[in-house]
């Protein structure tokens, strides 16, 4: 009879370079027999975090890939390449990149004369962002 380690898991962790993005990451290399993609828009922490991870649990396959979630086309892409990198398969995704702007917390700006744009980066990022990870398999 098989069990969950007889067969490689594929995890994606975004967010991965730091905070709970990278306890999830360090929990699934923890885990035997898992494929784990890192993805963070700092490409110097989590290339770190990818070899740090990839010397406390040698028996894991780490990887790293540069990813701003907030772009539709990028995470796409990335997630394409690390479907094909781990056997054309995708078992978990992990949804943890997100970013604190701090700030009014309001979009608008009632003493205005003429409304400026309001600055979305945080909802690009904490919302959208998410919304582009759901991963789908059939």
């Amino acid at each position: 009879m098989s069990t969950a380690q007889d067969f490689p898991r594929s995890v994606i962790v975004t967010g991965g370079a730091s905070g709970i993005g990278l306890a999830m990451a360090r929990h699934f290399a923890g885990l035997p027999n898992h494929l784990v993609a890192i993805l963070d828009v700092n490409e110097e922490a989590g290339r770190k975090v990818a070899a740090d991870l990839g010397r406390e649990f040698p028996q894991t396959r780490l990887s790293f890939k540069k990813c701003n979630i907030a772009s539709w086309d990028e995470q796409a892409a990335v997630f394409e390449q690390v479907y094909r990198e781990h056997g054309n398969r995708v078992d978990v995704v992990m949804a943890n990149a997100g970013i604190n702007e701090g700030g009014p917390v309001t979009v608008v700006d009632l003493d205005e004369e003429k409304p400026s744009r309001p600055e979305l980066k945080t909802l690009d990022i904490n919302l959208s962002g998410t919304i582009y990870s759901k991963y789908k398999t059939d």
